[in-house]
């Protein structure tokens, strides 16, 4: 919501961030990532740049592991 993005550009306006990582995942273990986790990615990264222009905002890609959940990404 609105609200919700509002509080967070007052959080970060003066801290001197400019970069905000964003997760997003787990990964498919081909690599891909699923469109259906980020419905609102494009609202979000629009909403803050409009808030905060010099904010860069980048996806932290992530998977789940075999050591975290039987059907995770074997690194062996």
């Amino acid at each position: 919501d609105t609200g919700d993005l509002d509080r967070l550009a007052e959080q970060l306006r003066y801290t001197g961030i400019r970069d905000l990582y964003v997760h997003a995942g787990p990964l498919e273990h081909d690599g891909t990532l699923p469109k259906k986790l980020y419905p609102k990615a494009g609202w979000l990264v629009e909403g803050l740049h409009e808030r905060l222009p010099r904010l860069r905002v980048s996806a932290w890609l992530g998977d789940v592991l075999d050591t975290e959940s039987p059907e995770g990404l074997s690194m062996a």
